[in-house]
C-alpha cells in the first residue's frame, strides 16, 4: 500500500463549536492536527468509503443496472413512437371516416383566417353534434401531444422547448400541405394552432413526469 500523505479525521479531536464536548472524527474542523500523522489503514479505508457515498444515499443500484433500464426506456419509447407515426399517417391521410374520400370526389377545400372554424365548430356543436366538434378541436390537440412528449425521451438533445414546439409546428404544416395538394383533407391553419398546441402540452407533460421522476429516484433520464 502506498504512503498516504494526506490528511485524515483522527479518533482523538479537538471539538469545533458544532461538535463541542464529543468530537467528530468525520468533522474536518475539529481534528487535531497533532494526530493526523497517525491515522490507520483501517480508518484511511473508512475515510474514503465515506467520501465515496453517492450525494443523494447509498440506493445500492448499480450503474450498469441504470444504464441497461434507461437503454429499455429508449426502446419501449422508439416503439410507441414508429406506431404513433403509423397510425397518425392512417387518421390523416387514409381513413374515410375522418373525411378522406375518395379521389373523384376530392376537391381543394383551405381555411386561412385564424380562430374561424374553432369558432364555428363551438357555436355549432350542438347542432353537428359532440362527437364531430370534440374530433375536430380536442381530437387535433391530442392527436400531436405523443409527439412532444416522446421527442425529449428519444434524444437529449431535443429537450429544448422551442426546438420541440418548431419541430411539431413543421410535422403539422407538412401535413396540411399534403392534404392541401393531394385533397385528402383541408389545410386549415387553425389545425396549424391547435396541433402545436397539442405538441407543447406532451412536451410539458414530459417535463412535469421527468420532474416527479427525479422526486422520486433523483436521476435524469
Amino acid at each position: 500500500m502506498k504512503k498516504f500523505t494526506g490528511q485524515f479525521p483522527q479518533r482523538r479531536c479537538q471539538p469545533c463549536a458544532r461538535h463541542r464536548g464529543t468530537g467528530d472524527r468525520n468533522c474536518l474542523r475539529c481534528v487535531d492536527d497533532r494526530d493526523r500523522s497517525k491515522a490507520s489503514e483501517t480508518e484511511i479505508s473508512d475515510y474514503f468509503l465515506e467520501r465515496r457515498k453517492p450525494k443523494y444515499g447509498d440506493q445500492g443500484v448499480n450503474k450498469e443496472v441504470k444504464k441497461e433500464t434507461k437503454n429499455r426506456i429508449r426502446i419501449i419509447s422508439w416503439i410507441l413512437f414508429v406506431i404513433y407515426i403509423g397510425l397518425l399517417v392512417y387518421f390523416l391521410f387514409l381513413s374515410e371516416e375522418y373525411g378522406r374520400t375518395s379521389f373523384d370526389q376530392r376537391i381543394y377545400r383551405y381555411n386561412l383566417t385564424p380562430f374561424q372554424e374553432i369558432k364555428r365548430f363551438w357555436i355549432y356543436r350542438h347542432r353537428v353534434g359532440f362527437w364531430v366538434a370534440f374530433l375536430n378541436l380536442a381530437g387535433n390537440v391530442i392527436g400531436f401531444l405523443p409527439f412532444g412528449f416522446f421527442l425529449p425521451i428519444l434524444s437529449r438533445r431535443l429537450r429544448n422547448g422551442a426546438v420541440v414546439t418548431a419541430l411539431g409546428f413543421g410535422l403539422s404544416l407538412l401535413v396540411e400541405s399534403i392534404q392541401l395538394v393531394f385533397k385528402v383533407g383541408c389545410f386549415d391553419v387553425d389545425d396549424l394552432i391547435l396541433n402545436t398546441l397539442g405538441v407543447l402540452l406532451g412536451y410539458l407533460s414530459f417535463w412535469i413526469c421527468n420532474g416527479i421522476r427525479r422526486m422520486i429516484y433523483e436521476k435524469k433520464i
